[in-house]
């Protein structure tokens, strides 16, 4: 089953200097991006937000409290994720050569959020098997300061420019128009731990891999819907972006 992350489980979710925790804000949309992003009718996910109820005029103290138990156990219900092809696109792929962040020691640790990303570049990788999310991946990294690392597991690696963005926006409250999942049930230790992150533009359901092309993708949707001048800078995760 798959639940949406809570406060408690933030510093367990990836492996980052800032630990990713999720919130009940309001989803929002976001544009596609052609190569970290996928348009998934098939994917059916359930958000249900608390709302509090109107009480009868004649409602006595004990029915009051049951209702609002029983709203309160609907928001705790993580969202439902039918499994299906596109899971296969919520991991992100390196290739040779690419600029990244890692963590040295990352396989001889866990995750507890003080681990030390430096950064590198892919050397190579191989795959080590399958699950329902794709291939997992081991990769060989040559870190700008000269060491090496061998069979570096997948959920260690990170995109240069998602360490940036995670660098400044550490937490998901900070984030406007996306949300992050993790699947905590799977068997693929990156689904599990890190996970992918997801918007909907009215009924177009879209998954990115990178939480820089989440972010920016909402932004610039937002933008071409309103207009710039009709968007304020706190509606925007990079206003800084689009001033003239």
């Amino acid at each position: 089953a798959v639940r949406r992350p809570s406060a408690a489980d933030a510093a367990a979710k990836r492996p980052s200097t800032v630990a990713a925790a999720s919130s009940n804000r309001e989803r929002r949309s976001s544009t596609s991006s052609m190569t970290d992003t996928l348009t998934c009718p098939q994917r059916k996910i359930t958000i249900v937000e608390y709302v509090q109820p109107s009480r009868p005029r004649f409602e006595s103290n004990e029915e009051a409290q049951n209702k609002k138990t029983n709203d309160i156990n609907e928001i705790a219900k993580p969202p439902t994720i039918q499994t299906s092809s596109c899971n296969k696109r919520t991991k992100p792929s390196f290739h040779r050569g690419e600029k990244i962040y890692a963590v040295l020691k990352g396989n001889n640790q866990s995750s507890d959020g003080t681990e030390e990303w430096l950064p590198g570049r892919v050397w190579d990788f191989k795959v080590t098997h399958e699950t329902s999310y794709g291939p997992v991946k081991a990769y060989d990294i040559i870190f700008d300061d000269g060491e090496v690392a061998h069979g570096l597991d997948e959920i260690w690696v990170m995109k240069k420019v998602d360490h940036e963005v995670l660098s400044d926006k550490p937490k998901d409250f900070s984030w406007i128009g996306v949300q992050k999942y993790t699947d905590r049930g799977s068997n693929d230790e990156y689904a599990k731990t890190v996970g992918w992150y997801e918007t909907y533009f009215g009924n177009e359901h879209n998954i990115y891999t990178s939480i820089n092309d989440a972010l920016r993708s909402y932004d610039k949707y937002i933008i071409t819907q309103r207009g710039r001048d009709n968007v304020l800078d706190k509606e925007l995760n990079f206003p800084s972006e689009f001033r003239s």
